[in-house]
């Protein structure tokens, strides 16, 4: 029983590490997201070419991952997604008139054209952006309202990829510095020995 107790005990104090490091990880995608959605909504607030600017967040947010290269993928998806989309949902806007046999083959349309092109995951975002385009009214011509879309939500996409580019750069300086690879390498310009200098500025020697 006493063996059994400790085990449990180990295991216990074994799992709170863990428990807390998938904490921080949630609450610093958290903040990640919440960093992107402010940041797009707001510098494209400011931007005299957007008319619906929530729809930047909404694209930043949507790609954004933990990992760069998730979110690299998720932009293309998103961006090649968005551009098929507006180009047929334009089309489709141009010839709906409440028809719903036109919206329905807009999304036949645009979804077989992503499959065709090999962008499975960007067909969904692309019956969204036909779906957004087509059917919801608006005063403003249907290729305008096709091209705002396209350049509101390209812009949230340019957003999560420029922001998790600067987080991969400073993850990976701040895990260079902390095993020591980051020595920067001075080579004498005479043909001397090399030398490194570390972050406090000291010069050390380095082996040949």
């Amino acid at each position: 029983m006493d063996g059994d107790h400790g085990y449990a005990s180990h295991v216990r104090f074994a799992a709170a590490p863990d428990r807390r490091g998938r904490v921080e990880a949630a609450l610093l995608q958290g903040a990640g997201a919440a960093t992107v959605a402010v940041f797009a909504y707001v510098t494209a607030n400011r931007l005299p070419f957007m008319r619906e600017t929530y729809w930047a967040p909404i694209a930043a947010v949507v790609v954004l991952y933990r990992d760069d290269v998730a979110t690299r993928r998720a932009g293309v998806d998103r961006f090649f997604g968005t551009a098929i989309g507006c180009v047929v949902g334009w089309i489709g806007a141009t010839y709906w008139h409440q028809n719903v046999l036109i919206y329905g083959l807009s999304v036949l349309t645009a979804v077989s054209l992503c499959d065709l092109l090999g962008l499975e995951n960007a067909s969904r975002l692309c019956a969204v952006a036909v779906t957004v385009i087509t059917i919801i009214p608006r005063a403003e011509p249907a290729y305008l309202v096709a091209f705002y879309r396209f350049v509101e939500v390209s812009y949230g996409v340019a957003c999560a990829l420029a922001y998790t580019t600067l987080v991969s750069l400073v993850r990976h300086r701040c895990m260079d510095y902390s095993d020591g690879s980051c020595l920067r390498r001075r080579i004498d310009p005479e043909g001397g020995s090399a030398s490194a200098r570390g972050p406090s500025g000291d010069t050390l020697p380095l082996r040949p």
